[in-house]
């Protein structure tokens, strides 16, 4: 499988929308990326606090 060429920037941006209430399927249409590779990026930075990112 192909990594995606999402960065780390885009996906702290993308879930910070997400914490403030925005869908996760729109916003992956909005932004690019697949709902999945969002998932993905959300249990991946779980353990750390977005605002410090």
């Amino acid at each position: 499988m192909s990594k995606t060429g999402n960065t780390e920037v885009q996906m702290i941006g993308a879930l910070k929308q997400v914490q403030v209430g925005r869908k996760m399927e729109d916003l992956a249409r909005e932004v690019g990326m697949s709902k999945h590779a969002l998932y993905a990026g959300k249990a991946k930075c779980s353990g750390k606090v977005l605002s410090q990112a």
